[in-house]
């Protein structure tokens, strides 16, 4: 039997394996979803979540955005959703508040991990802006910004939420911010949350949130 056939049958067969993973994957997201109160919408992109610079655009076509649920909390619309890049997973939420105007700002690890341990430089929005008075922060974070001036957006309050908690990445984009968050696997790639981490993670969401949204003049509903 030619060697060519066992290769097809390989593919296959991993294509196979990918299905029901993915099927039982999105099965799993429904039901957190449900018990979340959240409504489970599925798959999307771009036009779902955001154009956001840490999700690849406008450089990847296809995202790796899947498992979309959209929920509320404290008037801010939610759009919890399984980011995957480079062999890494990210479990992630963009909160959006209408009317919000933040500035274009990023912040994430400077790299990552990808298969057989390759190290991936994230991308940025333009050199790491310094901050003398930490001069560890760097090694944890670049903190980069569209225009130098909206540095402000980095308050000494939202700097220390995130040296407290290493492997946040996160982007403001003009009504919406982006949160996710790494959980390292030991071969030092990112897994998704499990169900039970995930109301933690949204608690975090929310408060980093708040640290930005404030300073504009959100307030959370009913205050």
């Amino acid at each position: 039997m030619p060697d060519w056939i066992f290769w097809v049958a390989g593919f296959l067969a991993l294509g196979a394996l990918g299905a029901y993973g993915a099927a039982q994957r999105a099965k799993q997201a429904q039901g957190l979803a449900q018990r979340l109160g959240f409504r489970f919408v599925g798959a999307g992109g771009y036009d779902v979540v955001g154009p956001f610079v840490l999700l690849g655009h406008p450089h990847t076509i296809a995202p790796g955005i899947a498992n979309i649920a959209r929920g509320e909390r404290e008037g801010v619309e939610l759009a919890l959703f399984d980011y995957a890049t480079e062999s890494n997973e990210f479990t992630s939420v963009v909160l959006r508040a209408p009317g919000l105007d933040l500035p274009h700002v990023a912040v994430g690890p400077p790299s990552m991990v990808s298969l057989n341990g390759r190290i991936v430089v994230r991308p940025r929005l333009s050199t790491p802006l310094e901050f003398v008075e930490r001069p560890g922060f760097k090694s944890l974070y670049w903190a980069t910004a569209e225009h130098v001036t909206d540095r402000e957006v980095f308050t000494p309050a939202l700097l220390d939420q995130l040296e407290r908690e290493p492997g946040i990445y996160l982007e403001a984009l003009g009504d919406r911010v982006l949160v996710s968050k790494t959980r390292l696997k030991p071969d030092r790639r990112s897994r998704l949350l499990t169900d039970d981490e995930v109301p933690a993670f949204l608690d975090e969401a929310l408060a980093l949130f708040r640290l930005m949204a404030v300073r504009r003049g959100w307030k959370p509903a009913g205050s």
